[in-house]
């Protein structure tokens, strides 16, 4: 019965997914060569909802929890479902209204193939350099590149994780821009590689992407970069339904195979079993697992507000809540520098500040500022960088949904925290650009 009830709730969701976001920069149509809405679509119906259903239906002893009850794990699932449906209306409400002039389609759409924006040689090499220097400082600065650390020098890879989370003095700005470029640089050389003549020059930024991806030892950034890649490679080769499920395939062995090997460097005497049971605990339920533990402990602290709170971190220090919520269940009796942060869904954040009823006021909340932030990224694209808007729509909100989650916390997302931390990196992107302008001779057209 719990197995009927899930999947119909979730393949009702779905098609309430593709109802109310189509016409949206959130949508995904074949027919019209978009796909803007994979990573929205990803992270909640696979890094969520999935979750829940897994939850819903084994129960909680098949995973590794700590305070998650079995007769309140239908209770909480109820909740997450509910929640999601009103993230997607709102996200649906927001773009259809106040922010309608970007987020909502032409009558007549069209990517434009052959019409590349004005310079865009020169912002993708001011994406690379500005990519270059934050590597660099992240070097100059303490942070080793993990998986290389790991691999050659038989370090263990969570140390070095943890290392270069903690005992580094790398400033989180810089690992933040380091992050946004390599998404954006990403997206650049997947989706306008015909503009670049040179091969070597393509290479360079590829491996500078890959660099990049895996340089804190984190598994899914590089996984985000495949995805990103055959994303573009989709929508620019209009691929067929048939071929995109044979190309799909074949790319998610690829990726399992890939997890696979990163999995082994962190464990290396990991067994086959013991894998699926980790795919099942870090990819299955681990993206959700902290909303459930969060509603059996119930943290309370409303200081756990002043994190989204703009610019707050210039004048207090407060609580951070899924550092609060991974040394209450899975890093009990180990030190602050010694764990993680737990994931979640943004609404156990919400349950820890202000109870049920801000559970059910955050989706209204986190919905306006994740359509705020993606508004506004496509009107930089637009007015500082020459995109044409259909371009704008689809980069802007692929870019926008790889560095802005639902998962984690709330993540900026609550009083408006990410819009400044976007628009920054956007600032350093345009003052790159800009010298690259007018320090270079460039080419009419496509090809500055």
């Amino acid at each position: 019965m719990s197995l009927l009830l899930y999947s119909v709730s979730y393949l009702a969701l779905v098609l309430f997914f593709f109802r109310a976001l189509r016409g949206t920069a959130f949508s995904l149509s074949l027919s019209r060569g978009y796909l803007g809405g994979i990573f929205v679509f990803r992270e909640i119906f696979v890094l969520v909802l999935l979750g829940v259903v897994l939850f819903g239906v084994f129960g909680s002893s098949y995973f590794d929890v700590v305070h998650v009850l079995d007769s309140e794990i239908h209770f909480t699932g109820a909740i997450v479902f509910f929640c999601v449906a009103l993230l997607i209306l709102f996200i649906s409400f927001w773009s259809q209204t106040v922010f309608k002039k970007y987020l909502v389609f032409d009558r007549v759409f069209s990517l434009g193939f052959d019409n590349f924006p004005l310079y865009i040689k020169s912002l993708t090499r001011s994406v690379a350099l500005l990519l270059f220097v934050c590597i660099f400082l992240a070097h100059a600065t303490g942070m080793s590149h993990a998986f290389i650390k790991s691999i050659f020098f038989s370090q263990d890879l969570m140390s070095v994780r943890l290392s270069n989370r903690y005992s580094s003095s790398t400033p989180g700005h810089v690992v933040m821009v380091i992050k946004f470029s390599y998404v954006f640089l990403c997206l650049l050389i997947s989706f306008f590689r015909e503009s670049f003549s040179g091969k070597l020059e393509k290479f360079f930024y590829f491996v500078l992407v890959v660099y990049a991806a895996t340089l804190p030892g984190d598994k899914a950034p590089i996984v985000q970069v495949l995805i990103l890649i055959f994303v573009c490679y989709i929508v620019l080769r209009r691929v067929s339904p048939v071929k995109i499920l044979f190309v799909g395939g074949v790319s998610t062995l690829f990726v399992f195979l890939l997890v696979y090997i990163l999995v082994t460097v962190q464990y290396p005497d990991i067994s086959t079993e013991g894998f699926f049971w980790y795919l099942l605990n870090r990819l299955g339920v681990g993206q959700i697992q902290g909303v459930y533990e969060q509603f059996s402990l119930e943290l309370r602290d409303w200081r756990y507000m002043l994190v989204e709170v703009p610019f707050s971190g210039l004048f207090v220090d407060p609580p951070n809540y899924s550092k609060d919520l991974m040394l209450n269940t899975l890093g009990r009796d180990q030190e602050f520098s010694e764990v993680g942060v737990m994931n979640s869904f943004f609404i156990g954040q919400a349950y820890a500040i202000g109870g049920l009823p801000f559970v059910f006021v955050s989706p209204l909340l986190v919905a306006f500022n994740y359509c705020l932030i993606n508004f506004f990224v496509i009107l930089f694209l637009v007015r500082l960088f020459g995109f044409s808007r259909s371009h704008a729509q689809l980069l802007g909100v692929i870019f926008c949904s790889s560095v802005v989650m639902f998962t984690g916390d709330l993540n900026g997302l609550l009083l408006g925290k990410k819009i400044f931390i976007i628009a920054f990196y956007f600032v350093l992107v345009f003052l790159v650009f800009r010298f690259f302008r007018f320090s270079l001779p460039l080419k009419k057209g496509g090809a500055g």
